[in-house]
């Protein structure tokens, strides 16, 4: 007897919640399942886009989601299409300095980062420092920094 109305009330919640959670908060946007429009019909009918201050702001402020890039400027920077020289770990420092002081220290960073990253996660190199250097050995800058994760 009591299984019957904690049914109805515990469906009754969900039903509520899904129905907050489905509905749209603003007036910016229709859905064509709702007027039955194919794809085609709703970008031809589709209302324009009111967009408020916060939106229009939010969206202008946004970063790049490519962590990876850098400034064109800096990318076309002779030292960073130079085969860097990784052979002992004094070139190595010697090397991100030089980078560092032409390009910036910024590159110099995102290089450092990435070769941080390449020590933890890269299963190649596998903790070790000289691995890591044989494998960025005769590699550009800009190489090491698009390399991508895995």
């Amino acid at each position: 007897m009591q299984k019957t109305p904690l049914t109805f009330i515990t469906t009754g919640i969900i039903a509520l919640f899904l129905l907050t959670a489905c509905t749209e908060d603003s007036e910016e946007t229709t859905t064509a399942v709702q007027t039955g429009e194919t794809s085609a019909e709703t970008k031809k009918t589709a209302a324009p886009v009111k967009k408020n201050k916060a939106t229009a702001k939010r969206q202008r402020t946004q970063r790049p989601n490519n962590k990876n890039s850098l400034d064109p400027a800096i990318q076309k920077l002779p030292i960073m299409n130079q085969p860097v020289d990784f052979s002992t770990p004094e070139s190595v420092e010697k090397t991100l300095m030089t980078i560092s002081e032409a390009a910036g220290p910024q590159v110099g960073k995102k290089i450092e980062s990435k070769m941080g990253y390449m020590m933890v996660y890269d299963l190649s190199v596998g903790h070790d420092k000289e691995k890591l250097y044989k494998k960025l050995n005769g590699k550009t800058p800009n190489e090491i920094i698009a390399m991508k994760k895995r």
